[in-house]
């Protein structure tokens, strides 16, 4: 696979399968924004990691549950023209019983594992309909969608 002029964004890309996703896109020669919440020095792992191999990346802070932090990782993008492949990754999983979960717990998990990505996905057409550019978004999912887990009372 050689993405070499392709821009990826890959939010939750400080570990798991968004690092692995986001070294992998980079490894195949697209520049990368390696979204992080709150694991910098993690973060900066990645970067390295996707420059080692002789492409761009850049690490971006930011929360998928706020716009304006979406706004700021697609902007990041720009350093190279715009992002145009999207991996929405990032999600939220808290360990509660169900009868235990308020109505903001639940609100924050709606908010980021759905409409995280779907702020990302609109943010990304916008600007690729704007510059009549093809794109391509993939839309993770852990196994919690399918089968629950102690706790996982979403």
């Amino acid at each position: 696979m050689k993405l070499d002029g392709r821009v990826a964004l890959v939010t939750g890309a400080q570990q798991g399968i968004g690092r692995a996703t986001a070294e992998a896109l980079g490894h195949a020669g697209a520049s990368v924004i390696v979204n992080f919440l709150d694991d910098h020095e993690a973060a900066l792992q990645v970067v390295e990691s996707i420059q080692k191999c002789g492409s761009s990346a850049k690490a971006v802070k930011g929360d998928v549950g706020l716009r304006s932090d979406c706004e700021e990782m697609m902007t990041a993008g720009g350093l190279w023209g715009g992002v145009d492949l999207l991996v929405n990754n990032a999600g939220i999983f808290p360990r509660k019983d169900f009868l235990d979960l308020s109505e903001e717990d639940w609100s924050r998990v709606q908010n980021v594992n759905v409409m995280g990505g779907f702020r990302c996905l609109q943010l990304m057409a916008r600007e690729l309909i704007a510059k009549n550019k093809p794109g391509t978004a993939v839309n993770l999912a852990s196994v919690a969608f399918f089968r629950n887990s102690p706790k996982g009372s979403h």
